[in-house]
């Protein structure tokens, strides 16, 4: 968790991350304690992701906004 927390993980991080969570708690009952801190990696993750999404959107905006200057 402090690996992700701390920006030391890179996007494949963030994807092994993600299988080995789905991979290895499928067919597994888990507890209480477990499922809280599957649930704050999940956060973090899931933060990442979002902010990868934002940071995309907005080089796009930008690069669209430099084809529609370009052409004026």
């Amino acid at each position: 968790k402090k690996y992700f927390e701390e920006g030391y993980a890179d996007e494949d991080d963030y994807k092994d991350a993600l299988d080995w969570l789905i991979i290895t708690n499928r067919d597994q009952i888990i507890g209480e304690e477990e499922l809280e801190k599957l649930n704050e990696i999940l956060h973090i993750i899931i933060a990442h992701f979002r902010k990868m999404g934002l940071k995309l959107q907005e080089e796009k905006s930008i690069a669209f906004q430099n084809i529609l200057t370009d052409k004026n």
